[in-house]
C-alpha cells in the first residue's frame, strides 16, 4: 500500500521535466493555431459575405499577430523572477527599477 504522505509525482517531475520547459515548448503550437484560427475564420466570413479575400487576410493578420502576443506573454511571464529565487540566495528584490546612478537623469 503507498505511504499517503508521499505525493504523487506530475508528468514534468515523472520525466524529469521542468515546469516552464514544458510551457515554453508549447509556444509553437500556440502561434500555429493562432494562425489557423485567424485564416478559417476569415476564409468562412469571406464565405457567408462574398467578400473574398478581403476578411480572410484581415483575420489571419489578426490570428498572427494574436499569436505574436501570446508567445511574448509567456515569455515574459518565464523571464520575471520568482520571489522564491530570490529569497534562495538571500538578496531582496529591487522594486524601484533605478539604474544605481547618482539620481542626476
Amino acid at each position: 500500500m503507498p505511504d499517503e504522505q508521499t505525493p504523487k509525482k506530475g508528468f514534468a517531475e515523472y520525466f524529469g521535466i521542468s515546469y516552464s520547459a514544458m510551457r515554453l515548448s508549447s509556444l509553437g503550437l500556440t502561434l500555429v493555431f493562432s494562425t489557423f484560427i485567424g485564416f478559417g475564420l476569415g476564409w468562412f466570413l469571406d464565405k457567408l459575405l462574398k467578400t473574398s479575400p478581403a476578411l480572410t487576410i484581415l483575420m489571419l493578420l489578426f490570428g498572427i499577430a494574436a499569436g505574436f502576443v501570446n508567445v511574448w506573454r509567456a515569455v515574459r511571464i518565464e523571464r520575471e523572477p520568482d520571489e522564491d529565487d530570490w529569497q534562495d540566495d538571500g538578496r531582496e528584490p529591487d522594486n524601484e527599477h533605478h539604474d544605481g546612478g547618482d539620481g542626476c537623469s
